[in-house]
């Protein structure tokens, strides 16, 4: 919050209050609601989708589940990043991380007691049904409950489709959400043609959309891409490009590997501590990127 100007977090607020408002009355009779929230890729998504949790604690819901991605790695992440922004154990949200079944309890008395529970969890089949097995006991049924899918095109949707199935984690999510009769599911990510162009009767097909307008600053493939592209990107020479060159270290890689070592030179040497990478992608085979590796150690 303190790293943003007022002006931009007052636009995160109000996407964030945009969406909700279109979400069921927590106070109202039992109802669901379908939204995806669009946003380009790093310009702000998390944070919108925590201060939509924020807005939701405050107006009635007493319950939020993140799909915190695939990997664990990310999963991790987001719980960090999500009790940390929202404070959560210092006010009125508690925190659980992948909860078990036998945490219903406790999950219980935190909303019974006026608080927000925030649960994270991974985005797997049984990691889902153990959230769903927690909500589905009487106590906790009808509580009004925020669903975020953080990169809702990611193993949400039905990959099984075409065959008459339904894969694993799109079966799971759908049995989440039959036990919560009032409830609104919000997907969240930056390649959304696939939420868009399912069929409009699919249980994931959204009601609303809404734009993640990046901050300023911001830079995404419209900078890096586009009028001023030449600034910004160096191509390579057809024969650094050849398959047969993914373990070597080409004329091309050499010169990009210094440029980055200067470049993090004159940032050092500007007063710029924070940590800088650069990424080298020659090839999908390990053993080929275990070799170039070892021969980048080499030359540095």
């Amino acid at each position: 919050r303190r790293e943003i100007a007022e002006d931009e977090w007052e636009d995160v607020v109000d996407t964030a209050a945009r969406a909700l408002a279109q979400c069921p009355d927590p106070s109202g009779p039992p109802a669901r609601a379908t939204g995806l929230a669009l946003g380009k890729v790093q310009s702000g998504k998390t944070m919108s989708y925590t201060a939509l949790i924020a807005l939701a604690a405050d107006n009635g819901y007493r319950a939020t589940v993140v799909l915190a991605g695939t990997k664990n790695p990310l999963r991790q992440q987001t719980y960090n990043r999500l009790s940390h922004d929202l404070q959560a154990g210092r006010g009125h949200l508690i925190a659980f991380d992948n909860p078990l079944p036998h945490d219903a309890d406790v999950i219980r008395r935190v909303v019974s007691s006026g608080d927000h529970a925030l649960i994270v969890t991974l985005k797997q089949r049984q990691r889902i049904d153990n959230v769903r097995q927690i909500l589905q006991t009487p106590e906790l049924r009808g509580v009004p409950t925020l669903v975020i899918d953080d990169e809702g095109d990611e193993a949400s949707l039905n990959t099984q489709f075409r065959r008459g199935n339904q894969s694993a984690v799109y079966q799971s999510i759908n049995r989440l959400r039959d036990v919560l009769p009032l409830h609104a599911y919000v997907a969240y990510t930056a390649t959304p043609q696939a939420n868009l162009m399912i069929d409009g009767i699919d249980s994931l097909s959204p009601d609303f959309a809404i734009l993640v307008e990046p901050g300023a600053g911001y830079c995404g493939g419209s900078t890096f891409f586009g009028e001023d592209i030449e600034r910004y990107v160096r191509p390579i020479s057809a024969a650094d490009g050849d398959p047969a060159h993914a373990a070597a270290i080409t004329p091309g890689l050499t010169l990009s590997i210094a440029t980055f070592l200067v470049g993090c030179t004159v940032r050092t040497l500007r007063g710029d501590g924070r940590h800088l990478s650069m990424l080298i992608h020659t090839t999908h085979y390990k053993h080929q990127h275990l070799q170039l590796h070892a021969a980048i150690g080499e030359l540095i």
